[in-house]
């Protein structure tokens, strides 16, 4: 009588089978765990971290500029060696008392950190020798190619497709760029080709990191901080260390009892904590994409300011055009950026299964 519409359940219960309804059964299943909600993230926090990013990475670049051509400083490997340095001894005591954590080293851990940890050496010696090579209004127009890389593999990816007027105004910062380069009185074509390689590793390095910390299973930002210093500093020793004459510049250096150059290689070195926190930070709550632009947007003021200090500006009516140009739709992309944070949104997706698969 009950064939079609009873659920049989192999019980025990005084010797017999037991027979209940579908209602019944449903309710004794176990019941599923709910998936935890996806925290929204408000329009102020995503405008914060822009905020705080921007101003940290204009910091920096004028830092290292001062430090590397001002006072010529001789090796801008080892300015990058000391950033990774510091970046441990500020953090180690603060996990030693407890004040943050940090996973133990793990196969799993290097799977996730060490290839961010690769593109971000790369990115971070590429612009640093740059920097060295090229006026401040040239690099700053050149790190705008970074931009264009960033949306085109984020649109390939999964992660975001922004909209059209972003997309024009990206795309007009890249022809400010080629305008300001074809007439550039101080060409250097190493320098031109740092640069460019240090874009590529930004862009990828920006939308690997928003893969990482878009699923909670993974690395956090103080991790991947860490983490991303132990190993650049790793893969940096051998490299200083066959280096030739370098160290040895780097201590015959004649500014070491100059009371206002060790102020700004302070800054320098400690600055660079501080913008791996706020790029992971920007990144998280907005997008990769987002964070290239920020950083391209604060070089509004980096491009003229670069005019000025550092005395290797050459001017030329249409290189300056050029930089203008890209000044310009800078803006025009902040505000179309900006006035989407009008309403909160919640993080971007993550990436393809085919990538998600390969950094498992």
């Amino acid at each position: 009588p009950h064939s079609r519409q009873a659920y049989v359940t192999l019980g025990l219960r005084c010797g017999a089978f037991r027979f209940c309804g579908p209602m019944e059964a449903e309710a004794n299943a176990p019941a599923k765990a709910a998936a935890p909600p996806v925290p929204e993230v408000t329009p102020g926090a995503r405008i914060s971290a822009a905020v705080l990013y921007g101003m940290t990475s204009l910091l920096i670049v004028a830092m290292n500029k001062e430090v590397l051509t001002s006072y010529a400083f001789p090796s801008s490997n080892v300015l990058a060696m000391g950033q990774f340095v510091f970046t441990l001894v500020a953090m180690l005591p603060l996990h030693l008392f407890g004040l943050l954590k940090l996973e133990p080293l793990s196969g799993r851990v290097v799977s996730l950190a060490g290839p961010l940890s690769i593109l971000f050496l790369v990115d971070v010696l590429c612009s640093l020798a740059a920097t060295q090579r090229l006026s401040l209004p040239m690099f700053t127009v050149l790190r705008r190619f970074a931009i264009p890389m960033t949306m085109l593999l984020e649109k390939a990816w999964g992660q975001a497709t922004p909209p059209r007027l972003v997309q024009f105004s990206v795309w007009m910062m890249v022809v400010g760029a080629l305008v300001a380069a074809y007439d550039d009185l101080g060409y250097d074509f190493l320098g031109y080709v740092l640069v460019l390689i240090g874009d590529a590793m930004t862009a990828l390095h920006g939308c690997l990191i928003k893969f990482t910390l878009s699923d909670k299973s993974k690395l956090d930002k103080v991790n991947l901080m860490f983490y991303n210093a132990l190993f650049s500093s790793l893969l940096m020793t051998p490299l200083l260390l066959n280096s030739g004459d370098e160290l040895t510049k780097t201590y015959q250096f004649s500014h070491w009892g100059n009371s206002v150059f060790l102020v700004a290689l302070f800054c320098a070195v400690s600055l660079g904590l501080a913008l791996q926190y706020t790029i992971a930070l920007c990144t998280e709550v907005n997008s990769a994409l987002t964070t290239g632009v920020v950083g391209c947007f604060k070089n509004v003021v980096t491009a003229y300011m670069g005019m000025i200090i550092g005395g290797d500006y050459l001017y030329s009516p249409l290189n300056f055009a050029g930089v203008t140009i890209g000044v310009i739709f800078s803006v025009v992309y902040s505000f179309a950026t900006f006035r989407n944070f009008l309403q909160p949104s919640k993080p971007d997706a993550a990436l393809t299964p085919v990538l998600k698969t390969y950094l498992k």
